[in-house]
């Protein structure tokens, strides 16, 4: 089995600034200060900057984890931060991406609206206010002459309404924008759906994700609409195909067929309850001869070309 994987499309972007130079000088201090900030940091870490709003071009200030804060110093060169009361102030380019970040979050994200008290913390009413979701269109395409599969991934559309995100939810603009710059690890302005799986899968490639996600679909083992998305990944027509190739040989005429089985049960939209004693043992053993003969593939490393 020979598997394409295509992983695409932007989520985000931070917003475009048009900021003049700040003609902040970089301070001899600016290395004490820096150490300062870490030395006094509690809890997780984090680093105090300031840079400039940019719709109203006035200074904010939020944290940084340490690591975000040394990739943007490691990424833009120390010339870009300096000195600036009990903070360490953003220039130049780097000024211009975190304040892009922000502008993004805050606005086109909806945070500083949806913070209705103003108390710069969002509570759960107040987050399902912003629009920080995006919802990923996911299709694979499988030759069945030839075995070979093409699994794409792609950002359907930005900017969603938030929905309850649990203990995972941001509840605030500097905690969005550390998890956001955290993604975005080239510091290009672009949040892709290609950076977001790679965060989620500790760094390892977009394409093991969804090749992760894509064994555990063909594998999984439950009741009969679901099975059928999964064994065609979101196409019944494909699963009608695969069983119709690896499973359909009748030994006894007299027994329903497999793929009058699968049409009532798609027409039915997976009830199973339309289904016969009969067509559910056949249709179980079915399902579970492609969940093996898949798993069995993937076992012996017939997942061959893996590529973007």
């Amino acid at each position: 089995m020979q598997i394409n994987i295509a992983v695409t499309g932007t989520a985000f972007r931070a917003m475009e600034t048009s900021l003049p130079d700040a003609n902040r000088k970089l301070s001899d201090k600016s290395e004490t200060k820096l150490a300062e900030q870490k030395q006094q940091a509690t809890g997780e870490a984090q680093i105090k900057i300031t840079f400039r709003d940019p719709v109203s071009a006035e200074d904010v200030s939020v944290y940084l984890t340490h690591d975000n804060f040394d990739l943007l110093q490691a990424h833009f060169g120390k010339n870009n931060f300096s000195e600036y009361g009990d903070s360490i102030a953003l220039s130049g380019v780097a000024e211009k991406l975190v304040s892009g970040w922000y502008g993004d979050i805050a606005y086109n994200r909806n945070f500083l609206k949806a913070d209705s008290n103003s108390d710069g913390l969002l509570d759960k009413t107040e987050y399902q206010n912003t629009k920080n979701s995006f919802s990923v269109k996911k299709h694979a395409e499988i030759d069945t002459n030839s075995g070979f599969v093409k699994i794409t991934n792609e950002i359907e559309s930005g900017y969603s309404n938030s929905l309850d995100a649990g203990d995972e939810q941001p509840k605030s603009i500097s905690e969005e924008l550390n998890s956001t710059i955290s993604i975005d690890k080239n510091l290009d302005g672009s949040f892709e759906l290609r950076e977001f799986f790679e965060s989620q899968n500790k760094g390892a490639s977009a394409e093991s994700f969804v090749l992760k996600e894509f064994k555990a679909a063909t594998t999984q083992n439950q009741i009969a609409k679901t099975a059928l998305n999964k064994i065609g990944f979101f196409n019944n027509t494909i699963a009608n195909h695969a069983i119709e190739k690896f499973l359909s040989k009748k030994d006894d005429d007299s027994k329903p067929d497999i793929q009058s089985i699968i049409k009532k049960l798609i027409a039915a939209d997976g009830n199973e309850a339309v289904l016969s004693a009969e067509e559910r043992q056949i249709l179980g053993g079915a399902i579970n001869a492609v969940k093996e003969r898949v798993a069995k593939e993937l076992e012996t490393n017939n997942l061959l070309d893996v590529r973007v």
